[in-house]
């Protein structure tokens, strides 16, 4: 199937933070069976999609989309606004079933990600003394 170049400002321009990063999984010839992570083919690094929310100009929700990215390791992305490059689009076909497959050669993030998912609870201040001393 051919693939096209995707215009990055397009799609950077509506893409919304991270939901989920997971493998690119390699599937038995039936479909049903996971048999590993999908790798690609002139670097030999494993393959991960990357879920996030997209909105286009006119759009009044966002909906769903899924690229898929090239790392070494799992891309510490979700809750984070990413910036894709060298995007392309391919189509495909599979039964009843069609649509665009988005791949991208690069990948960076466009915010600075806290340090945890969920801010640390302030501590609890110490007890103030009790009025003479005594506790």
């Amino acid at each position: 199937m051919e693939t096209v170049r995707v215009d990055e400002s397009w799609l950077n321009a509506g893409v919304r933070p991270v939901v989920d990063v997971f493998p690119d999984a390699e599937r038995s010839a039936d479909g049903r069976e996971v048999t590993g992570q999908k790798r690609d083919s002139d670097t030999g690094l494993p393959r991960w999609r990357v879920e996030f929310a997209f909105k286009s100009a006119g759009d009044r929700r966002a909906s769903m989309a899924m690229i898929t990215v090239i790392s070494a390791s799992e891309p510490d992305l979700v809750g984070r606004m990413p910036v894709f490059g060298g995007i392309t689009a391919r189509k495909w076909h599979m039964g009843d079933n069609s649509g665009l497959a988005f791949a991208a050669e690069s990948f960076s993030t466009a915010d600075e990600k806290p340090s945890s998912k969920r801010a640390a609870k302030p501590a609890r201040p110490p007890e103030p003394p009790s009025p003479g001393g005594q506790s």
